[in-house]
């Protein structure tokens, strides 16, 4: 039976093959404090006003930073950005997120250009 679907074109056409898994990335070993910082947003249960949180977490010390947000907008994941992780802390020398639509933003993109990271 094998043989009849190699031959046959219809069956080759409708077959469905399996995805290829991309290969992991490997980061760099960080050498310092909030050197590198991952940043991430979550949908929460709505409590006040807010109904999202920004996680930042940095890779050496593995400390967690967490701000409330009461939208997803990239404006407001800048500002919570710049006013818990950068103002008390530093600058990060490399920042690691998803690409939502929110890092890719041109306000964001203005952030990175400002903080050059």
């Amino acid at each position: 039976m094998n043989k009849v679907y190699k031959v046959c074109i219809d069956c080759q056409r409708s077959k469905v093959y399996l995805s290829t898994k991309n290969p992991l990335v490997q980061f760099l070993v960080p050498y310092e404090r909030f050197a590198h910082v991952h940043l991430e947003t979550i949908k929460l249960p709505l409590v006040r006003e807010y109904r999202y949180c920004l996680t930042m977490i940095d890779r050496f010390t593995r400390w967690l930073e967490a701000a409330h947000m009461s939208d997803m907008e990239a404006a407001t994941v800048a500002r919570a950005f710049m006013s818990t992780s950068v103002s008390r802390f530093c600058t990060p020398q490399r920042l690691t997120c998803n690409r939502g639509l929110q890092f890719e933003s041109g306000i964001f993109e203005t952030v990175n250009s400002l903080v050059s990271f």
